[in-house]
C-alpha cells in the first residue's frame, strides 16, 4: 500500500481545525486505524442519505463488507472526515499515475451548506501534501460526477477544479462530467 506517512508514521494521520478532523484510513502494525464499526457506519450513513448511488452510479458496492474491502483495496487511499467526534464525510484517491489520481470524495447531508468549504479544502491540501521524490507528489487531481450533478459540479468548481468536459455514457445513461484540478 501506498505509504500515507513520513517514515516515522506522522504525515499528517490527523489533521485537524475548524473543527474537522481527518483520519487516513490504513492499517498501521496490524490494525487498521479506524475500527471496522466505524467504516460500516460511514457506509450506513451513505445508505442511508441515498448518497451512495451518487457517489458510486456503477451499483457495484452492494453491502458493507464489499464497502470495507474496497476502502482496505491497496489500489484505495481512503481518509474519513469527522465533525464532533462523528463522521461527516469520506474521499479517497485512486488511479495513481506519475503525479496525478482520481480523486472521490463525498460529504454527509448534515455538513451541507456549513463545513463543506472546509472538509473540501482539508481534503485537497491533504492530498497535494503527500511527498514525493523531489517536492509534492500530485500535481493534478482527476475528478469524475454524474453530468446530472449540477450541484456537485458547482461545488468542485468552487474549490478550484476546471470542467474538461462530458462523456456520454460515461458511468451510466445519463454520462459523467470530468473535472481536474492543479496543484496551487
Amino acid at each position: 500500500m501506498f505509504d500515507q506517512t513520513d517514515g516515522n508514521g506522522a504525515h499528517s494521520t490527523v489533521l485537524s481545525g475548524d473543527g474537522i478532523v481527518l483520519i487516513p484510513y490504513v492499517e498501521l502494525d496490524g490494525s487498521w486505524t479506524i475500527p471496522d464499526a466505524e467504516m460500516r457506519k460511514v457506509y450506513d450513513t451513505l445508505v442511508g442519505e441515498k448518497l451512495l448511488e451518487i457517489l458510486m452510479p456503477e451499483g457495484a458496492v452492494k453491502s458493507a463488507g464489499h464497502f470495507l474491502a474496497l476502502m482496505k483495496s491497496p489500489a484505495n487511499l481512503p481518509v474519513v472526515l469527522y465533525s464532533e467526534k462523528n463522521p461527516a464525510g469520506i474521499g479517497w484517491l485512486n488511479g495513481l499515475g506519475r503525479n496525478s489520481a482520481f480523486a472521490h470524495f463525498c460529504f454527509f447531508r448534515s455538513t451541507w451548506g456549513r463545513l463543506t468549504n472546509a472538509m473540501g479544502k482539508k481534503l485537497l491540501d491533504y492530498w497535494f501534501g503527500f511527498p514525493g521524490e523531489s517536492g509534492p507528489l500530485f500535481d493534478v487531481l482527476i475528478g469524475v460526477l454524474p453530468a446530472w450533478n449540477h450541484k456537485a459540479a458547482k461545488y468542485v468548481r468552487r474549490m478550484g477544479f476546471t470542467h474538461v468536459g462530458d462523456v456520454p455514457m460515461l458511468g451510466g445513461a445519463s454520462g459523467s462530467a470530468l473535472f481536474y484540478k492543479l496543484r496551487n
